[in-house]
């Protein structure tokens, strides 16, 4: 936690947030549901359950890095197939779908063919709770580890890193998600966006744009959460230096854009510093429109964040922003933050992928900068493991000042959010450079870079936080 005194700006470990709150929901039949099976029905549905929408492996996802759509961890009441006390035409338990439109367990509202499957787990507020048993909540005829949606869906050697079929770019995030007809279930677009969420204009030149994406099988030591590819987004490029295309720590795109909608361009960890909204350069995102599972209750994702600011552009006017945009209804916010609301940049409490002289680790005191009388700038560097073997390992900053230090990156993070089952969201990820100096020069240069993965749906609710993976 960043406590602020008059000379002294400290910086922490994401290990002491506290961890994800998951609240409990059930997932049984609906209350008053006769769960005796109906001689007529029984066993009707789950023949015919991949039609409308059992989800298998093709297009957009060939099983799930987790799930469809990733994993959603939770326990399934594990009903019979085909309860129903009534006509197969009436919708029992309320979810949307009848035993006539292919509903495989009217009795249970998180069973049906606009959910997604699920892995039967314990109750995490509930640990003496037996663990509920396996169910087919997608009503495909799969269970669990038979159901092909719960396996990685970016294995394919055809997902290169320099793709630019944003497609490939939801595989390499875990996003897995097509039912037997080769069509998407959950995802109804994904394109290629800026800070705001625009498409690239006619005034991005779209080889630098493509060059700020990429699909890693491995960056350094570092290596995917899930399946065998997480996605890059950079402000600079997002290559290696084996790689064409590479630039290292500045790469001007020549493009700018608007701001993400409720970007003010200021971090708590700061006061009085605030980045001007008009000086958003270089971006580089992709924006999901999706469909939320009927039995979707939260989300979550893993990231990444590396950069080069570090340590001499902390808390200064120039920063560069790892966005997570979040849309439901009249919601409209970024879902990535530290435990003092401080957007995911340089000046978050997570950058303890680093090392600074003589020590290495611990208290790392950042030379003054940009002027006497500063408060002085104290690190708590952990390591710089998820650094080695790429160009964040050592500081590229050509001022001697900075000799000895690393960049410095967040390590893994995990972000958590609340949505409604069933709804239109709308989810973009994006990274950009901003800043203007007293010149009036906006910022196309000191790049930074994030990792995304292992994207994941619940059915049980779980606070809006990013904490340690």
């Amino acid at each position: 936690m960043m406590n602020h005194g008059p000379r002294l700006l400290r910086y922490t470990n994401l290990a002491l947030i506290s961890a994800v709150a998951i609240l409990a929901a059930g997932a049984g039949a609906a209350i008053g549901c006769d769960a005796t099976p109906n001689p007529d029905t029984t066993g009707g549905a789950a023949g015919n359950g991949g039609t409308g929408g059992g989800a298998t492996t093709t297009t957009t996802g060939q099983g799930g890095g987790g799930g469809v759509g990733g994993a959603l961890t939770v326990g399934s009441g594990g009903q019979s197939m085909g309860c129903d006390p009534g006509a197969s035409s009436v919708d029992d338990d309320g979810d949307g779908y009848t035993e006539d439109q292919f509903d495989c367990d009217d009795c249970d509202p998180n069973a049906n063919p606009g959910a997604a499957e699920v892995i039967a787990e314990a109750d995490p507020l509930n640990p003496d709770k037996p663990i509920p048993k396996p169910a087919d909540e997608d009503c495909d005829s799969l269970i669990d580890a038979d159901d092909p949606d719960l396996a990685p869906c970016d294995l394919s050697d055809t997902i290169q890193l320099a793709s630019t079929d944003p497609m490939d770019a939801v595989k390499a995030i875990g996003f897995c998600d097509t039912d037997k007809d080769g069509k998407t279930k959950f995802l109804k677009k994904a394109t290629w966006t800026l800070a705001d969420g625009l498409s690239p204009g006619v005034s991005v030149d779209m080889d630098k744009f493509h060059l700020g994406h990429g699909i890693f099988k491995t960056f350094g030591k570092d290596t995917p959460r899930e399946g065998a590819r997480m996605l890059a987004l950079s402000s600079g490029t997002a290559r290696t230096a084996a790689d064409f295309g590479f630039v290292s720590r500045n790469f001007n795109k020549g493009y700018s854009s608007n701001p993400p909608l409720t970007f003010d361009g200021a971090s708590p960890a700061c006061p009085g510093v605030v980045v001007p909204k008009s000086s958003v350069q270089d971006a580089a995102g992709i924006e999901l429109e999706i469909m939320t599972p009927t039995n979707a209750l939260s989300l979550e994702f893993s990231f990444n964040f590396r950069s080069y600011e570090f340590p001499q552009f902390i808390c200064t006017q120039f920063n560069d922003f790892f966005w997570a945009n979040f849309v439901q209804g009249n919601v409209n916010k970024n879902i990535s933050f530290d435990d003092q609301n401080n957007a995911i940049s340089v000046n978050a409490a997570f950058l303890t992928q680093c090392e600074c002289p003589p020590a290495g680790v611990n208290d790392c005191i950042a030379p003054p900068f940009p002027a006497v009388g500063q408060p002085q700038k104290t690190f708590n560097c952990t390591g710089k493991d998820l650094l080695e073997e790429t160009d964040f390992d050592g500081n590229t900053n050509p001022q001697a000042t900075y000799a000895g230090w690393t960049n410095a990156g967040s390590g893994w993070l995990k972000t958590t959010t609340p949505v409604e089952p069933n709804k239109l969201i709308k989810l973009r990820f994006v990274v950009f450079d901003s800043g203007v100096d007293a010149n009036g020069k906006k910022d196309h240069n000191v790049d930074s870079t994030v990792f995304i993965d292992k994207f994941r749906w619940h059915a049980v609710p779980a606070d809006l936080q990013t904490v340690a993976e």
